[in-house]
């Protein structure tokens, strides 16, 4: 988004919308702040994130981007660090529509409120580009995932919606694969959420108030438009490919 620079900006009111939207998407606890890039501090952090990470709310803010970093596992760092240069080199040449098909998921491992490190996974759902085209501030959603073993090593993916296309950034290896659009219903959109919190098929029939083999049944189309033959690598594939957070 851009807007006039005349006074200082709010960026809290600016990103509000989008940081109300995030729990319909969730799969599991989350937590989100608010960075100034020109001023290099955080602006706003939600009010959870001691129950997530191991500092206070009060210890978050106003620090410098290093303490983000700092929260990462040494070796995940540097994913983290090219997703964050890809936004701040291609999102300003991008119109508004264009950056929001498009979808940069971080996934790296951070430190929990144990301070043990679990994986998460982060993306970026909004930006405000100044008048100088520069990514002035940036809102965080980061998903904690402790109970979903994604990979062996860290990640990012570049999910283009408009042109059905996946870069994916792993290992000092780039790969670049064009998908057809996959479409998912409303329903499955459901069955993948509760999936991915770990319900089983019983209980999301009790949450969904539909059987048990309407369920099944789901579940089995969803493997098949995926190509995967078992829960957990549909679940992989869901959430790489960006179809539980939209």
């Amino acid at each position: 988004m851009k807007v006039s620079n005349s006074c200082k900006i709010n960026y809290y009111n600016l990103f509000a919308k989008t940081i109300d939207q995030a729990k319909n998407f969730a799969i599991g606890p989350f937590y989100g702040y608010i960075t100034n890039h020109i001023d290099k501090r955080i602006e706003w952090v939600s009010e959870n994130i001691n129950q997530l990470t191991p500092h206070t709310k009060r210890e978050w803010l106003n620090h410098d981007p290093e303490f983000c970093l700092a929260q990462f596992l040494p070796e995940d760092k540097p994913y983290v660090l090219e997703a964050l240069r890809f936004i701040g080199e291609n999102y300003p040449s991008m119109s508004e529509a264009e950056r929001k098909a498009v979808k940069v998921n971080v996934y790296a491992r951070a430190l929990n409120a144990k301070k043990k490190y679990t994986w998460i996974m982060i993306q970026v759902p909004d930006t405000y580009i100044n008048e100088k085209n520069q990514v002035e501030s940036s809102l965080y959603i980061v998903y904690d995932l402790p109970h979903f073993r994604i990979a062996n090593q860290p990640f990012f993916s570049v999910i283009d919606h408009n042109n059905h296309e996946i870069q994916y950034h792993k290992q000092e290896e780039h790969r670049m694969m064009d998908t057809k659009p996959l479409m998912v219903s409303t329903r499955e959109r459901e069955i993948l959420k509760l999936m991915a919190e770990g319900f089983n098929s019983p209980e999301i029939s009790q949450k969904l108030f539909i059987s048990y083999h309407t369920v099944e049944n789901h579940k089995r189309n969803l493997r098949k438009k995926t190509n995967t033959r078992t829960s957990s690598a549909l679940m992989v594939f869901a959430i790489t490919h960006n179809l539980i957070f939209v």
